[in-house]
């Protein structure tokens, strides 16, 4: 899994957890030659702060994995979205 932060834009308050928290989660080896997915993290302005680069299925994933259990919820596209095949957002729960 290679990430990186995109400049100008601020990330989450948590973001060094969320890169530890998928780290931890998606070590495994990719097949040489494995087709690469990049994923994008958006803030919570909506805007795309983290770019994550998964290779291979499995990485995929288990990297889709992690981001649902830290609260992230992939958001539908038919088509890609700026430069990534999946965006993930995490949305503020709402009090009642």
């Amino acid at each position: 899994m290679l990430t990186r932060l995109l400049e100008n834009i601020d990330p989450l308050p948590d973001d060094p957890l969320i890169v530890g928290s998928l780290s931890i989660d998606t070590q495994a080896d990719a097949p040489a030659g494995a087709a690469t997915c990049p994923m994008g993290i958006r803030n919570a302005d909506g805007r795309i702060y983290r770019l994550v680069q998964a290779r291979g299925v499995g990485e995929t994933v288990r990297l889709i994995r992690a981001l649902q259990k830290l609260g992230f919820t992939e958001e539908d596209h038919e088509s890609p979205s700026e430069g990534c095949n999946s965006t993930f957002r995490r949305w503020p729960k709402l009090h009642h």
